[in-house]
């Protein structure tokens, strides 16, 4: 036997779709987003995309961030003064 998660009200479905893209429920609602909100009240196929595009933005603005601050400390070795490091 399957299970199937409990059927979400369209509200609650819209306001964690608006929570995981980061938008506000009325700004979902007046984009027109509801259609990615299924009948059944569970994500449609849309939102699951974006719930996916989301989590990949995510992971990628994580990488870019790590890069940065290498990049900082990098920069930061190559301005020192050479002739210090000698005395």
């Amino acid at each position: 036997m399957t299970s199937r998660s409990p059927k979400l009200p369209e509200s609650l479905a819209l306001a964690l779709l608006a929570y995981e893209i980061g938008r506000t429920s009325s700004l979902v609602r007046a984009e027109g987003w509801q259609g990615a909100v299924g009948d059944d009240g569970q994500p449609g196929a849309s939102a699951k995309e974006l719930w996916d595009e989301n989590q990949k933005l995510k992971r990628e603005n994580a990488y870019l961030k790590r890069q940065r601050e290498i990049l900082k400390k990098a920069a930061s070795i190559l301005a020192e003064d050479p002739q210090l490091g000698m005395r």
